[in-house]
């Protein structure tokens, strides 16, 4: 979810293992701001032992048709994030747009993007770049193609 920041949901349901979600952690944890867990009750203690103290815990429970959400910890800001991590959602266009706006002029188009993010965080605050990277994924407009409409 992009509102004012990046928020992640990470869903587990009754049919699901468990096998990948400290993996899942791993992966997810230099990218967002929060992130919650959505699971069941039965999962519950193995979430609780498998995700940072940061990450929020909510529970489903489905009865008569209805749902019922039940916030079992709540999401924290993340002290974790990194922020090559975040410009990397970026594509190569939004890169060197975002390079060019920060004073990084004579960028050439095909410079690899991890020389730009690394130039990036050497010369930009962290904090700046994070919104920056949010308002371009916000403002991105996706073709039939990168949706896998066709």
């Amino acid at each position: 979810v992009l509102n004012g920041r990046l928020e992640g949901y990470e869903i587990k349901s009754d049919r699901d293992r468990l096998d990948r979600l400290g993996r899942q952690m791993e992966q997810y944890a230099p990218l967002f701001d929060r992130l919650t867990v959505v699971t069941v009750d039965r999962h519950l203690e193995r979430v609780r032992a498998e995700v940072p103290a940061w990450c929020g815990i909510t529970t489903v429970e489905v009865a008569s048709g209805q749902m019922t959400f039940t916030s079992r910890q709540p999401a924290l800001p993340n002290p974790d994030w990194d922020v090559l991590a975040v410009l990397f959602l970026l594509w190569q266009a939004e890169t060197v747009a975002l390079a060019r706006s920060h004073g990084m002029s004579r960028v050439p188009r095909d410079t690899a993007k991890g020389l730009i993010h690394r130039e990036l965080s050497r010369r930009v605050d962290h904090d700046t770049l994070r919104v920056d990277v949010l308002d371009r994924l916000r403002g991105r407009r996706w073709t039939p193609k990168q949706l896998g409409l066709f």
